[in-house]
C-alpha cells in the first residue's frame, strides 16, 4: 500500500524517438541529429487504494544527456475512473514538482530531473486504472519531441457498506441479541452482494479480457490524448502530401504518355514537384517529421523521401532552381504561378523543366515507385488512429505496395544503377514487401475483431 510504484515508459527516448532527418525533404534548419537521452518515469503513491481514497500520481523527466531540453510540459494526461483532487492541476495536467509548487512549463538542465505530479481520489468506481501521459519538449536543436507515458495501474477497492458495530448497538437499543441478529443479517447480505458482484465481473472478464487486454491502453493513449494531435497534423501536413504527390505523379504520368491539355505539361510537372517538395519542408519545419502510430510506416515514409531528394533531385536537379521555387509558395499552385512570371523565377522554372525532362529520359521508374508508395503509407497512416472511433479498418492497399517494392527492386539489379543507389533500393524494397505483408495480416485481424464486437 505504502510502496511507490514505477511505470517506465519507452524507456531512454534518444534520436530514435526524436526527430527523423530522413523524413525532412529539403533540409530544414541546422539541427542535431542525436537527440539528448531522456528518461520518462510514470509512477503512483500506491498500487491500491479504498474507494474514496486520495494518493498522488506523477512523472519524472530525467535528462541523462550533455545539453538542456527546453518548454518541458505534460500536454495530455488520462485518469479514467479516478478524479482530480488538490491544486496540482493546470487545464488537467498534473503540474507540482517534489516541493509542491507548481511548475507547469519548464527547462530541464543536463544531468538534472523535473518532476510533474497531481492528487486523484477514486470516487467514481471500484476497478482497475490506469492514467495515461503524453510529455512534449523541445532539445538544444530546437527539434520538437512527444513521448506517451503509461502510469501503474491502481486498483480501487469495492466500498464497504458494512456499518460499524456500535453504530448499530446505540441506533437501535435493541440489546446484545438484536445486534448479533442483525449484524449476521448485514454480514449475510454484504457477502452476497460482494459474491454478485464478483460473478458479474468475472463472467464479464472471461467474456471480454483478452480485448481489454490488448486494446485498454491503445484506445486511451490514442483516442484521448493522440487523437487530436494526429488529426491536426493530418489535416495540416499528411494528406496535403499524399495530395502533392497525386498531382505530381499524375502529371509525370501525363508527360510520358505524350497527353495533351490546355496548358504545358511539362512544366505542370515541373511545378507540381516543387509543390511536393514545399510540402515535405513545410511539415519538416514545423512537426519535426512524420509521426504514425505505426513505428514502421513512419521509417519506410522518411526512408523513401530520403532515396528521392538524395539520388534523384539532388542528383538530376538543380537545388537553387527548386529551392527558390519553393520559396515562393505562400498559397499552393496559384501563388507559384504568379511567382515564376518573374524574371529570376521564370528562369528557374525553366531550368527546372528541362532537368525533369532529362531526368524522366534517362529512367525514372524507381522514382516514380518511391512517390507512389509514400503516397499509399501516409494515406493509410493518416487514417489509423481513426478505427477505434469507426470500429472498422479501411483496405489495406498490399497490392499496390507490392508492384512498388517490386519495381524498386528490379531497378536496384539492373545494369548501370550505381552500387549505393541499388543497395538503398534493396534494402528499402525488402523493407516495404514486410511491411505490407505484416499490415495486411494485421488489417485483417482487427477488422474480424471489431465485426465480433459489432455482433
Amino acid at each position: 500500500m505504502l510502496a511507490i510504484a514505477f511505470a517506465t515508459a519507452l524507456c531512454v527516448v534518444t534520436a530514435q524517438a526524436g526527430p527523423k532527418p530522413a523524413a525532412r525533404g529539403a533540409a530544414p534548419p541546422a539541427a542535431s541529429s542525436v537527440a539528448p537521452a531522456v528518461v520518462m518515469t510514470g509512477w503512483s503513491q500506491a498500487i491500491q487504494t479504498p474507494f474514496g481514497g486520495t494518493l498522488r500520481v506523477g512523472l519524472t523527466v530525467e535528462n541523462a544527456g550533455t545539453t538542456s531540453i527546453r518548454t518541458v510540459h505534460v500536454v495530455g494526461f488520462g485518469v479514467t475512473g479516478l478524479e482530480l483532487a488538490g491544486h496540482c492541476w493546470i487545464a488537467g495536467q498534473p503540474t507540482c514538482d517534489a516541493s509542491d509548487r507548481s511548475t507547469p512549463v519548464v527547462d530541464v538542465a543536463a544531468g538534472t530531473s523535473q518532476v510533474f505530479a497531481g492528487d486523484v481520489t477514486a470516487t467514481i468506481d471500484a476497478g482497475k486504472f490506469q492514467p495515461i501521459g503524453l510529455v512534449e519538449w523541445t532539445d538544444a536543436a530546437n527539434a520538437l519531441h512527444r513521448t506517451a507515458v503509461a502510469f501503474p495501474v491502481i486498483e480501487v477497492a469495492e466500498p464497504d457498506t458494512f456499518p460499524p458495530g456500535w453504530l448499530v448497538f446505540w441506533a437501535t437499543g435493541l440489546g446484545f441479541p438484536a445486534v448479533v441478529a442483525l449484524v449476521g443479517y448485514l454480514v449475510s447480505r454484504h457477502q452476497k452482494h460482494k459474491e454478485a458482484a464478483a460473478q458479474r465481473r468475472a463472467d464479464a472478464a472471461a467474456e471480454a479480457e483478452q480485448k481489454r487486454a490488448s486494446r485498454r491502453i491503445e484506445e486511451m493513449s490514442v483516442w484521448r490524448l493522440m487523437l487530436r494531435g494526429s488529426h491536426r497534423d493530418a489535416e495540416r501536413h499528411y494528406m496535403p502530401i499524399a495530395s502533392a504527390a497525386r498531382e505530381f505523379l499524375d502529371a509525370m504520368d501525363d508527360v510520358a504518355k505524350g497527353v495533351t491539355r490546355p496548358y504545358d505539361v511539362r512544366e505542370y510537372a515541373a511545378l507540381r514537384l516543387v509543390l511536393l517538395h514545399h510540402a515535405m519542408y513545410d511539415m519538416a519545419v514545423k512537426i519535426g517529421g512524420f509521426y504514425f502510430k505505426h513505428r514502421g510506416g513512419e521509417k519506410l515514409a522518411a526512408a523513401l523521401w530520403g532515396l528521392f531528394v538524395r539520388f534523384g533531385m539532388r542528383v538530376h536537379l538543380k537545388e537553387d532552381d527548386y529551392t527558390l521555387l519553393r520559396s515562393k509558395v505562400t498559397d499552393g499552385l496559384r501563388s507559384l504561378r504568379e511567382a515564376v512570371k518573374q524574371p529570376p523565377e521564370k528562369t528557374a522554372l525553366a531550368s527546372l523543366n528541362a532537368s525533369l525532362t532529362t531526368w524522366q529520359t534517362a529512367g525514372f521508374g524507381p522514382f516514380d515507385a518511391m512517390v507512389h508508395a509514400l503516397r499509399v503509407i501516409v494515406k493509410y497512416e493518416s487514417n489509423r488512429p481513426h478505427e477505434i472511433w469507426y470500429r472498422e479498418v479501411d483496405r489495406f492497399p498490399n497490392g499496390d505496395l507490392a508492384s512498388d517494392a517490386a519495381a524498386m527492386a528490379q531497378a536496384a539489379t539492373a545494369p548501370g544503377t550505381p552500387a549505393d543507389l541499388a543497395n538503398s533500393l534493396s534494402q528499402v524494397a525488402s523493407d516495404l514487401s514486410a511491411y505490407a505483408t505484416h499490415e495486411a495480416a494485421a488489417a485483417d485481424e482487427r477488422a474480424k475483431m471489431y465485426q465480433q464486437e459489432g455482433t
